[in-house]
């Protein structure tokens, strides 16, 4: 089931391993994390899913889970492989 793992959403892929709240720094969350305790936004009320871009961007700057963004890699590589050629994979 690894293809439900990313979605394409108009110009963009998104993937429901992550969400975005809506702090400036900081913003992409692991589904796991059920609200923002930054700027309070719970996940699915007042947020999206993560744009997979964003995720391999910044998924050291924020810490993400490795184990989730090797997931999102491995989603982009069998079946999103254009969006791998326009983001360098930071690892």
């Amino acid at each position: 089931m690894i293809h439900k793992l990313i979605e394409k959403q108009g110009e963009h892929y998104i993937t429901p391993l992550f969400w975005e709240c809506h702090c400036e720094d900081d913003y992409i969350h692991p589904a796991s994390d059920l609200c923002c305790y930054a700027c309070g936004v719970e996940q699915g009320k007042d947020a999206h899913e993560a744009r997979v871009d964003e995720v391999l961007r910044y998924c050291y700057r924020f810490r993400l889970p490795r184990d989730l963004v090797n997931v999102v890699v491995a989603a982009v590589d069998l079946f999103a492989p254009e969006l791998a050629d326009q983001i360098a994979i930071p690892f």
